[in-house]
């Protein structure tokens, strides 16, 4: 008995994504401007670079 219907696997749903590329990514995070202890809070973040990109760069921020 499969739990999730086939169908609605991501590979076969027809919806659009477009992932920020990450050079993009990293000049938002400059831009930014972050400073130690703030948070970062990405609605809806898809493949989730930008907070994995942050805390990569930033060890003292919290995403």
């Amino acid at each position: 008995m499969e739990l999730i219907d086939p169908e609605m696997r991501v590979d076969k749903l027809k919806i659009p994504y477009y992932p920020t590329p990450y050079k993009v990514v990293k000049r938002m995070i400059q831009l930014a401007n972050l400073r130690p202890q703030e948070r970062l809070i990405d609605l809806g973040s898809g493949d989730g670079r930008i907070p994995i990109t942050t805390a990569l760069i930033h060890d003292d921020v919290f995403c």
